[in-house]
């Protein structure tokens, strides 16, 4: 078994997940792991000390997946995209001091004020497409005409090819970003 790209956000070493993954990573049977990120907490935390295989580090994927897919940003893009989070994933961030679904709004004006057109998008999960609703809502749009996103998770090349049709964009999350 190889694991390649293992990422850890926050302290995913904690409680069933955490048990879960260092079991898989510390299994007699993995021959190789690279991690992204946070090498010496994964080999700490993660990997038994009696496993053969510590992680190593490598690039994220996402650096170079446009290549990968053949797909180039568009010298025609006219569009500044707004990549939506979950209001409800973003909370926990802000300890409930700023209104999420308000700094979207924020940022939409302020571009919007620089002349630029805007869409709002996700990668299709169904709590951050309630949340560009909500965004909507306050801002008295309607989606036909400040939406790029799908109706279901979409697939990395799909992804990509969204990302390549915008002159840049705003984002927080971080493939998006990388991208």
């Amino acid at each position: 078994i190889a694991y390649n790209a293992v990422g850890l956000a926050g302290k995913a070493y904690d409680g069933a997940k955490g048990q879960y993954l260092k079991y898989a990573l510390s299994s007699r049977n993995v021959v190789s792991i690279t991690a992204r990120e946070r090498i010496a907490d994964i080999n700490q935390f993660l990997i038994s000390k009696e496993s053969p295989c510590k992680a190593i580090w490598v690039s994220d994927t996402a650096v170079w997946c446009s290549e990968c897919y053949n797909i180039k940003r568009s010298e025609k893009a006219h569009v500044v995209g707004i990549n939506v989070i979950s209001e409800k994933s973003l909370i926990p961030y802000y300890n409930e001091t700023i209104d999420p679904i308000e700094t979207y709004v924020a940022i939409y004006k302020s571009i919007r004020s620089l002349g630029y057109e805007c869409k709002f998008f996700t990668n299709g999960v169904p709590r951050d497409m309630l949340t560009v609703k909500e965004i909507l809502n306050r801002l008295h749009l309607c989606a036909e005409d400040s939406v790029l996103y799908p109706s279901h998770t979409m697939k990395g090349s799909s992804f990509v090819k969204l990302l390549s049709s915008m002159s840049f964009i705003v984002s927080s999350r971080l493939h998006t970003s990388i991208c």
